[in-house]
């Protein structure tokens, strides 16, 4: 997501709430929305998959699966419906970056 600055006013005119994520140092990141009438959110997370080890033997550069720094994130939200609570859904979205070295 880039262009915040354009995207917001047009989601809050339209009744949409929302949760932004982004790695570190990053302009850009993942946006969920929701229509504010419908869902409200009762927790997020973010995870940077920088700092996730991916093997459980070697050293940081074996157990990340790196040698250098993606700032690749996910982020995730969990919402309620207003009108009956007790239901609810797990948003999920992701931002990938492959560099070919």
């Amino acid at each position: 997501m880039d262009r915040l600055e354009k995207l917001l006013p047009v989601l809050d005119n339209a009744g949409y709430s929302y949760v932004f994520a982004a790695g570190p140092r990053k302009k850009h990141g993942c946006l969920i929305a929701f229509r504010t009438g419908a869902y409200s959110p009762v927790d997020e997370k973010m995870v940077e998959y920088d700092i996730v080890d991916v093997r459980s033997e070697g050293g940081e550069a074996a157990r990340r699966g790196s040698s250098f720094r993606t700032k690749n994130i996910a982020s995730l939200v969990a919402l309620k419906r207003v009108d009956s609570p007790s239901e609810g859904v797990i948003v999920a979205t992701t931002h990938l970056f492959w560099h070919p070295s």
